[in-house]
């Protein structure tokens, strides 16, 4: 669960207070066993520098972790840290009805957006969705 109040903890912070130092391993040892240079994982940890997949498979290799362990923790970091101030209006919102009711599971439009004068074909990214949406009856 993301906390709601708070930036989440960067990866580079738990592999320091949750690994590194109670293996009690500094930050040499650790980047030569990974084959990375001191100064990468150092960014890492000073939260200066992500974690990249690369890196991950390393972490998760040598910690016995597995390589989406890290990439949640820099994803959770990131998308708090970049969430947006003002919060956007929906196009459209749809609904996929409940089954076992004459539409069949089909997705309906509750709501349109405030897009004025757009169709769905206009406001629907993709085909796949445009596909959907035109068995809306508007």
């Amino acid at each position: 669960m993301l906390p709601e109040k708070r930036i989440p903890t960067h990866p580079g912070e738990i592999l320091l207070m949750e690994f590194l130092t109670p293996m009690d391993l500094t930050q040499v040892e650790f980047a030569k066993h990974l084959g990375i240079p001191i100064q990468r994982l150092n960014e890492i940890i000073r939260g200066k520098r992500g974690v990249s997949p690369e890196t991950a498979w390393l972490l998760a290799q040598a910690l016995g972790t597995s390589p989406e362990f890290w990439l949640n923790l820099q994803a959770a970091h990131d998308l708090a840290r970049s969430h947006p101030a003002k919060p956007l209006a929906t196009v459209f919102k749809i609904e996929r009805t409940p089954k076992g009711t004459a539409s069949r599971g089909e997705y309906v439009l509750l709501e349109p957006g405030p897009l004025l004068g757009a169709t769905l074909d206009d406001a629907l990214p993709t085909r796949e969705v445009q596909a959907v949406a035109k068995h809306v009856e508007l």
